[in-house]
């Protein structure tokens, strides 16, 4: 179970299409799983619906007795909280330690090990800003 949230690997699979599809239903869920060739059971998809509802990161509204479930949280905040709770848990919350691991273990080209430099000075440019107006 990660982050604050304690979502689990199937959980983060069922938020992920949830967030690409906006609102569904358990049935659309289960059929995009079929869909993407993964067999899953469509009370398992149901469960974690229901479960994901009861922690607050999904809500739904019944439409006939048609539940119909839209993500309450941004995947943005999701995938912080997730990060925050590796780097916390796994890697002693040393950010560095992470992004030597990921630098280390991730085969990157030229043009993402960029891409990667140029978020990070941005972010840094970013933090100066906001710095120097308090």
């Amino acid at each position: 179970m990660l982050g604050r949230f304690g979502l689990g690997p199937l959980e983060l699979d069922v938020l992920q299409r949830l967030w690409a599809m906006e609102t569904a239903t358990v049935r659309d869920i289960y059929k995009l799983f079929l869909k993407e060739g993964r067999e899953i059971a469509y009370s398992t998809v149901l469960t974690v619906m229901k479960n994901l509802d009861y922690k607050g990161v999904v809500k739904h509204t019944v439409e006939g007795r048609t539940f119909h479930y839209t993500a309450e949280m941004p995947q943005q905040k999701i995938k912080r909280d997730v990060i925050a709770y590796v780097v916390d848990k796994v890697f002693y919350g040393e950010a560095e330690q992470l992004g030597r691991h990921f630098a280390d273990t991730m085969k990157f080209s030229p043009k993402d090990k960029k891409a990667v430099c140029e978020v990070i000075q941005a972010s840094d440019r970013r933090a100066k800003k906001r710095k120097s107006k308090k």
